[in-house]
């Protein structure tokens, strides 16, 4: 994948994500339940947390990350979890908008050379590619949990639904 295949999946995707949580209404937003017990501020700031640690990786150019790295996915998972709960929406909302911008201008000064080797980045294994890296904290996450708060959605417009009919 070149620079600009990234950028451009990146846009649409992330274009594709907001207009879902755009469809979320403010006081469902804490309601657990959306994937397992999380909500759509757990999901949100989730997928935060993967995108600060890409533009983390984008400015020092170094593999170092949170030693959260290193824990099992769902050990990994549960300590963003718990990191974030008790955070505001607004907190979680504010901070949801602030990595995306960051990793476009990071991305797009980067060459197709530098984004397609692992060598641009210190510590990262020779036989990872960047640009895999990348999609797969940003905007292939977006629709790893997109299709759970979908059917979320759609449950939550169906008791809506309900409780009009009564």
């Amino acid at each position: 994948m070149t620079r600009d295949e990234f950028l451009r999946r990146l846009k649409a995707e992330r274009e594709a994500w907001e207009k879902l949580l755009g469809q979320v209404p403010r006081e469902h937003m804490e309601e657990p339940g959306v994937a397992g017990a999380w909500s759509v501020k757990d999901l949100i700031a989730h997928i935060t947390w993967h995108e600060k640690e890409m533009c983390d990786l984008l400015d020092t150019r170094q593999l170092i990350g949170s030693p959260w790295w290193l824990l099992p996915t769902d050990e990994r998972n549960a300590n963003i979890h718990e990191a974030n709960r008790d955070r505001p929406l607004d907190d979680v909302l504010d901070e949801a908008v602030t990595h995306y911008p960051i990793i476009l201008e990071a991305v797009m000064i980067l060459t197709d050379e530098e984004f397609a080797d692992p060598a641009t980045f210190a510590d990262m294994p020779l036989d990872w590619l960047p640009g895999d890296i990348l999609a797969q904290n940003t905007y292939l996450h977006y629709a790893d949990h997109a299709t759970a708060l979908r059917r979320w959605l759609a449950e939550l417009s169906e008791e809506s639904s309900e409780q009009e009919d009564h």
